[in-house]
């Protein structure tokens, strides 16, 4: 009888964990794994937020990062727009949509060839309260950093599926 209580238990916990999302895997590629360096270059020093994140991204995955690396992954572009999702009555704008787009390449910095390159984009929607702008500008600017970040994620997942 215990047995098959310990088996149903186990059964339990395991449909629970793959459920939550939780899931053993086999070896993923990696950043590491396709590009053990890596020379990155960020197009604007006003982006000083968004490259410190780069670098730490690659320098976490494994990968170190070097001038005289033979591959070059390149933020050429970002850009950042927002505009009113949907209106009050009064004409106000009620939410805002704020879309984040960055373009970057990876090439082969002896061969000039371009192995990847692309505009990887996210958006978010959110509330506007004109009543409390101090408190709306910091939940802005944290979207921002999240979309940032989410497009780095992007990136780095994408670059990391490359084959040499």
């Amino acid at each position: 009888m215990k047995s098959i209580a310990g088996a149903a238990g186990f059964i339990f916990l395991t449909s629970l964990l793959g459920a939550c999302g939780f899931g053993l895997r086999g070896e993923q590629e990696t950043l590491a794994f396709s590009f053990p360096e890596l020379s990155v270059q960020c197009s604007r020093q006003s982006e000083f937020r968004l490259c410190h994140y780069l670098n730490s991204r690659i320098k976490a995955s494994g990968t170190e990062i070097l001038d005289d690396s033979q591959y070059l992954l390149s933020i050429q572009r970002r850009e950042s727009t927002q505009r009113a999702f949907t209106l009050r009555d009064d004409a106000t704008a009620a939410e805002y949509e704020l879309t984040h787009r960055i373009e970057y390449s990876l090439r082969d910095k002896s061969s000039k060839e371009k192995l990847s390159g692309r505009i990887v984009s996210r958006r978010q929607i959110y509330r506007h309260n004109a009543s409390a702008l101090i408190a709306k500008d910091r939940e802005q600017e944290s979207i921002e950093l999240q979309l940032d970040q989410a497009i780095i994620d992007t990136i780095l997942r994408e670059v990391s599926l490359l084959k040499r």
